[in-house]
């Protein structure tokens, strides 16, 4: 609900615009807003390209003197609810005072036994719109990330 969204941004003191259908068409013209009542505007929002992210963070993990391991982990021995090592490629065992499984949606099959009933996934389908070349309508910056509950026109 669009209350509910405001009310949480004006908690947290997060500028917003609410856009009647007319000011999203002016300010949106590649896009049909026929049926929308309302529009949303989170005017800090930004993007953040997963793959680019896990390089940055990857490389500032490594700078501080940590060290990659790739492998299949799975969880391995634990002390109540403490998780002890985690098991590397069905056989090596590895130990740390922390864990962090970084599974996207797939936590809730990684950690069945502890999340796999507190998880779910939602399906969300997400739209890719290839424009001619040169077209800058839906570069980043020109067109906001749109969404709505229900099905967006």
């Amino acid at each position: 609900e669009l209350q509910d969204q405001q009310a949480i941004f004006d908690k947290l003191v997060l500028p917003y615009e609410v856009l009647k259908p007319e000011e999203m068409a002016r300010r949106y013209p590649q896009v049909g807003f026929e049926g929308v009542g309302i529009g949303f505007l989170d005017v800090a929002a930004g993007l953040l390209k997963a793959r680019e992210a896990i390089i940055a963070v990857t490389e500032a993990f490594v700078r501080k003197g940590g060290t990659i391991r790739l492998a299949r982990a799975l969880p391995g021995a634990a002390a109540g609810r403490t998780l002890q090592d985690v098991v590397l490629n069905g056989q090596e065992r590895l130990s740390a005072g922390a864990f962090v499984f970084a599974c996207g949606p797939w936590l809730g099959q990684v950690l069945p036994d502890v999340l796999g009933r507190v998880i779910s996934t939602a399906r969300i389908e997400i739209a890719y719109i290839g424009s001619p070349p040169g077209d800058p309508s839906y570069r980043q910056g020109v067109l906001p990330n749109l969404s709505e509950e229900g099905t967006f026109p």
